[in-house]
């Protein structure tokens, strides 16, 4: 059987290095275009679940505050809500909506990684990537192509 897959890039390409999600997943469809369904988003919680839903398998990509600029977290979904520091400003309650979802037993995915990238700000208008951001694209890419290469 197919795992049928979703890629998520989560921002907002006007708010600097917000806008990682969004070019990772333009990147990925450029380089691996029959590899997952992909989907660019600037939501969270029940919105979220409405685009991960009747999917076997998610992937979703945001930025992080932290202190380490570019530095890529995988993670499970049940660790990044479980964890204090790596709440993605997108997703407030999208930890809500996951156990919603699962105790209405929705068809959304089993697996759900995120990749989620340090950044320092994520509140100032501007259009493109920080050098650190952009330097960090490219593992970034390496680890999900990889994810996407195990089905």
């Amino acid at each position: 059987m197919v795992t049928k897959t979703v890629v998520v890039g989560i921002g907002n390409e006007i708010m600097g290095d917000d806008g990682l999600g969004i070019v990772a997943v333009r990147e990925l469809k450029r380089v691996l275009p029959d590899s997952a369904a992909y989907i660019e988003a600037a939501v969270g919680g029940l919105q979220l679940l409405e685009i991960l839903y009747g999917y076997q398998r998610a992937i979703l990509v945001d930025s992080i505050v932290g202190e380490n600029p570019g530095r890529i977290h995988q993670l499970t979904a049940d660790e990044v809500f479980s964890h204090p520091r790596l709440s993605c400003v997108h997703d407030a309650d999208f930890a809500t909506a996951l156990a919603l979802a699962r105790e209405l037993k929705l068809l959304i995915p089993d697996e759900i990684t995120v990749f989620a990238v340090e950044v320092k700000d994520v509140h100032t208008f501007r259009e493109g990537l920080s050098p650190e951001i952009k330097a960090a694209i490219p593992e970034l890419i390496s680890r999900i192509a990889a994810l996407l290469k195990e089905t």
